[in-house]
């Protein structure tokens, strides 16, 4: 991966993930009017942009996360459950 593709060397201060605070931040695109940034350890993206300083002005502005994640579904009884119907 190129200095560039990780935010170096492009003139703005990208800031760490919201998300892992991997600073390890790559430039996409798919075409010359969407340019987005992933974070290459979680794989989080920024809001699409035509332009890099748009899209880094994206991945910038994003709120940045605190505190501790809370799991709001568990599959676990769902799973052990098929298991039983499947060895019977």
């Amino acid at each position: 991966m190129s200095d560039m593709s990780k935010g170096k060397g492009i003139g703005w201060e990208v800031e760490a993930c919201p998300f892992c605070a991997s600073r390890e931040v790559e430039v996409c695109r798919t075409n010359e009017n969407a340019c987005w940034l992933r974070c290459d350890a979680c794989g989080c993206d920024s809001e699409s942009h035509a332009t890099l300083m748009g899209a880094v002005r994206n991945w910038n502005a994003r709120p940045k996360a605190t505190g501790k994640a809370v799991i709001t579904s568990n599959d676990n009884d769902h799973y052990w459950a098929m298991m039983e119907k499947c060895t019977r």
